[in-house]
């Protein structure tokens, strides 16, 4: 029921300034309209548990952007996606959903679950945003852009990004709103009142500036869970990029998670990126990892030390190679993820690869499977 109401919500809002405008042309010209079809075709080796998968993906994502003029913007992206396979059977597709992020609306729903064929459809983003000479104003199901490290970011408390994954590039909306305030031409100072399903309301605040050739910013987040209090960086040295992050975790313990990081793009168009992360919330032996914690999505690594090594280069300009590789400094596993893209038309892409695990019995990679994919996308 509650799916519904926020749904018709948004639907009547969008609806209002197209009813009410005299000029159905202006209405054309600022409203408009994009998306992308995705098929993902994925065959699983989960060697833990000796079972074997097939998936095969598509998703449908259509996205409305409206704004009547400069201080009100809409959007709002709607996914239509299916799966077919018998990796919908299998137990370890339920504890892969169980990872999922919870958020606090739940505006997804099945319209087909059968055997071996899921269809289901969700809203990814639906937003305003205010705009005004002072402030800017973000309400609805937003991505927030805080943090400065690629593959960990612990001064974002609304998202955690997982390198493990295939489709990195999707980023998991946080519902709220958020209020920006510029303070001269690099200040900005930001708060937030966020809700998830685990944590309940969150409340969030940042400060972010530039001085000295160097962006900074710090941060307080607290929610029914826990407390987090961190600052970052991020500076150019030449053609390096070097960036950090420290964050503080107060729950029934004090936690430091800390990230370090160096991108380095070079003239032949290779990009190296580097980072190290501190979890605090880790542990160095194989025999006290929380499992539990994994499974319910609580988070995604449970030893304390990491290296990231990702690579992009551009064999062609139309074909890229990409690599990226998580090291657990601690048990010894690895995470390995090379694949290439190729540039079909100015909006087709087609990326094969395989992502396996270098993991031994009880060491933290050695339940994830090892994948075999092929996407295909196509822009319009």
């Amino acid at each position: 029921m509650r799916r519904m109401i926020v749904l018709s919500i948004f639907l009547f809002f969008i609806q209002i300034p197209l009813l009410f405008s005299a000029d159905q042309e202006l209405v054309e010209e600022k409203l408009s309209f994009s998306g992308y079809y995705k098929g993902l075709g994925s065959m699983m080796d989960f060697s833990a548990f000796e079972t074997n998968y097939c998936d095969l993906m598509n998703r449908l994502r259509l996205s409305w952007e409206y704004s009547p003029s400069s201080s009100l913007y809409f959007r709002m992206d709607y996914d239509l996606e299916t799966h077919i396979g018998d990796f919908l059977k299998g137990a370890e597709y339920q504890s892969m959903e169980q990872m999922k992020p919870k958020q606090w609306l739940d505006l997804e729903s099945s319209l087909i679950d059968e055997e071996g064929f899921l269809l289901r459809h969700s809203l990814y983003r639906a937003f305003f945003r205010l705009s005004f000479p002072s402030a800017d104003i973000h309400i609805g199901r937003f991505a927030f852009d805080w943090g400065t490290g690629r593959a960990w970011n612990p001064t974002d408390p609304f998202f955690t990004f997982n390198p493990l994954l295939i489709e990195t590039e999707e980023r998991v909306g946080t519902d709220g709103i958020s209020l920006d305030i510029p303070i001269g031409s690099s200040t900005l100072v930001s708060g937030a009142i966020t809700g998830t399903s685990n944590s309940g309301t969150g409340y969030a605040v940042r400060y972010r500036s530039h001085a000295f050739e160097t962006d900074f910013s710090c941060m307080a987040y607290k929610d029914n869970r826990f407390s987090r209090y961190g600052i970052d960086f991020s500076r150019a040295i030449g053609k390096n990029e070097l960036h950090g992050a420290f964050a503080i975790d107060t729950q029934d313990h004090t936690r430091t998670l800390m990230v370090l990081g160096l991108e380095r793009t070079f003239t032949n168009t290779l990009k190296i990126s580097a980072e190290y992360y501190r979890n605090g919330h880790g542990t160095t032996e194989k025999s006290e990892y929380a499992w539990a914690d994994l499974l319910e999505g609580k988070r995604y690594f449970l030893a304390k030390n990491y290296a990231f090594l990702g690579l992009e280069y551009e064999i062609t300009p139309l074909l890229k190679f990409q690599h990226a590789s998580v090291f657990n400094l601690d048990d010894g596993s690895i995470y390995w993820n090379p694949s290439l893209q190729y540039s079909l038309t100015s909006n087709a892409d087609l990326r094969g690869g395989w992502a396996g695990f270098s993991a031994g019995n009880e060491k933290e990679f050695f339940l994830y499977p090892d994948i075999w994919y092929l996407e295909f996308q196509l822009f319009f």
